[in-house]
């Protein structure tokens, strides 16, 4: 039996994280207030900063509700979403899962993963 391992390596200075010539700052913002998950993502939820969302979400315990400002998210790609999808299983009612100023470009994205009733 043969595996294959694929590694992927990303210089974060590659052009491919340009977007209309400006590069896009990413940074992520968590904290939990009365059991809210609240999360501030600026620029990219991509496979250089969903591993960190994902890190801070399983950091915190007793999370009821998860409160997304997407008001400066630029992108977000299939890993964002995949983190996003493993954070809703964690909860116990999935309608507390919220998306709140995503542009419509992100949105686009959200509602073609499943997202549409969690966009707020």
């Amino acid at each position: 039996m043969v595996y294959v391992i694929w590694t992927m390596t990303i210089d974060k200075k590659d052009e491919k994280f340009e977007n209309n010539e400006e590069k896009i700052e990413s940074k992520l913002e968590t904290k939990l207030e009365e059991n809210i998950f609240k999360i501030d993502i600026k620029g990219r939820l991509d496979t250089l900063t969903a591993p960190e969302l994902l890190q801070k979400f399983k950091e915190n315990k007793n999370i009821k509700n998860i409160k997304i400002n997407a008001n400066e998210m630029a992108f977000i790609s299939s890993a964002g979403i995949r983190v996003f999808r493993m954070m809703i299983k964690e909860l116990e009612n999935k309608d507390l899962f919220e998306i709140n100023g995503a542009n419509e470009s992100v949105k686009k994205i959200l509602i073609e993963n499943g997202f549409e009733s969690n966009i707020k």
